[in-house]
């Protein structure tokens, strides 16, 4: 019905499958990528809402499997570490495409979906041209992240920087 909602509106929609990367909590990105019985909680949801969104128009809907996986990062930055997240978005994307086979399908990388993840991905999904790839970018972070409390260190004390900076 919120799909439904967005089109009427004239606009699109991603529904992305956005959980909250808190450490400790069990519901979190990281558990969610860290945890075998969670991820396979995580794929089954992905397939049952690729699956309600079936039948929408792929030129105003799709679905993003997991936004910023957040594993991975120690074999990305420090080449340490077994590399995970390809095989998992190989179990995401294959759920979200048999639930919906027209749908877009938007991808990222490991390690909070930055560029160095994209890169590492290879060409581990079968490319039709329903897959969207993403990447964030939150350089300088001070800027993208200025006023975020809950980020930790100073970033939270400063507001209203310029980008570029004036001098």
């Amino acid at each position: 019905a919120t799909v439904d909602q967005v089109h009427a509106a004239g606009l699109k929609a991603i529904v992305d499958m956005h959980s909250i990367p808190r450490p400790g909590e069990d519901w979190g990105t990281d558990s969610i990528v860290g945890d075998p019985t969670l991820f396979a909680a995580h794929v089954a949801l992905v397939g049952k809402v690729a699956t309600r969104l079936n039948g929408m128009d792929p030129d105003r809907t799709a679905i993003e499997v997991l936004n910023e996986p957040t594993g991975d990062c120690d074999a990305i930055w420090q080449n340490a570490g077994p590399r995970l997240w390809p095989d998992q978005l190989k179990r995401l994307h294959a759920a979200a495409r048999a639930g919906a086979p027209d749908l877009p399908i938007v991808v990222s990388g490991a390690c909070w979906g930055g560029i160095e993840g994209l890169e590492d991905l290879g060409t581990e999904l079968p490319l039709d041209d329903n897959l969207l790839f993403s990447f964030h970018s939150y350089d300088p972070f001070l800027f993208s992240h200025q006023a975020a409390s809950w980020t930790g260190g100073p970033t939270g004390f400063f507001s209203d920087v310029p980008y570029p900076p004036e001098r």
